[in-house]
Formats: structure tokens, sequence, C-alpha cells
């Protein structure tokens, strides 16, 4: 059974369908990459580069580190989420599951299963395609306008924020 398949079984057709049919169509034409999975394909030295631009620039301003910032907060986003569904889920198995969905199937469990607001829904659908856009075409990093960039920074602090909030609610009974 495939992700999609385990997705639809734990929270309904009904609520899958419903959630696909907001994001907009350029998102979901979304090539699906997995940022580690990217890195692995690089040489050691093509590694270093990217991060040693996104670390020891004077600049915090740079391109290549902006949006390195927001594949590196993509992965944040994606470790909340997992937390999300470690607190709320009682049930192994679906802990199990969840966890390891991709991001865009995660993005909807915890959408559907916690009624995580729309907006922050759509929001975090833009900042995965825009860190697959990065990681599928390293030039992009280049061909990124600066105002593209610091948009979906913007949105991640938001989002960080909502979801930090949410996994308090729960800890905090």
């Amino acid at each position: 059974m495939g992700q999609k398949e385990e997705l639809i079984k734990l929270i309904g057709q009904t609520e899958y369908t419903a959630l696909e049919s907001q994001i907009p169509d350029k998102i979901k034409q979304d090539i699906v990459v997995n940022f580690s999975d990217y890195l692995l394909g690089k040489t050691e030295q093509q590694i270093l580069d990217f991060y040693s631009e996104l670390i020891n620039s004077n600049n915090q301003w740079t391109l290549p580190k902006i949006t390195g910032s927001i594949v590196i907060l993509t992965s944040h986003i994606n470790d909340l989420l997992v937390k999300l569904v470690e607190t709320r889920e009682k049930d192994i198995k679906i802990k199990e599951t969840a966890k390891n969905f991709d991001l865009h199937y995660l993005i909807l469990f915890c959408t559907a299963r916690y009624n995580i607001p729309k907006d922050h829904f759509i929001q975090m659908m833009e900042l995965k395609h825009f860190r697959n856009m990065v990681a599928h075409d390293f030039n992009s990093i280049m061909e990124t306008s600066f105002n593209q960039a610091i948009h979906p920074i913007a949105k991640a602090h938001l989002l960080i924020i909502v979801l930090t909030q949410m996994i308090k609610e729960v800890k905090n009974g």
C-alpha cells in the first residue's frame, strides 16, 4: 500500500479530496524531492561549498543563504509535524505510519487530523514547493529573486510559531 492509500485510510477520502482541491495548481505539479536524497547525489565538495556559502557569508541576505534557510526551515517544520503526531496520537501504528509519510502527505495528515487552519495548510504546501524547486535544480538558487525567497521565510517563521503552540497546548493539557 502506497503513502496516498495509507493517508486516505487514516483521514478518509472526503477529507483528502477536500484538502487536495485547495492546493494551488502550480504546487500540485510539484516534483517530490527529498532534500537529503538530493544532497546524497552531490560530491562532498559541492555539499561543503553549499553550506559554507550559507554559513560563512558576512551578508546574511545573500540568495544562497536565504534559500538555504528555507530548506532548513522546511526540515524544522517537517520535524514539528512529526512531533505533533507524537504528542496527539495514542495508536502506535498511526504514529509510525504518519512519521514515515513524506512531507506532502504529512502536511495533509496533520491538517486533516488536528484542525490546522487552512491558510497554514496552503503556506506549508507553498514552502514545500519552494524547497523542492530549489532542491531539484541547484542553479535555481541563483535564479531566485530576492523577494521570492524572503516571502516563504516569513511564512515559515509563522508556521513554526503556530506548530510549536499546538504542541505546547497538548503537553500542557
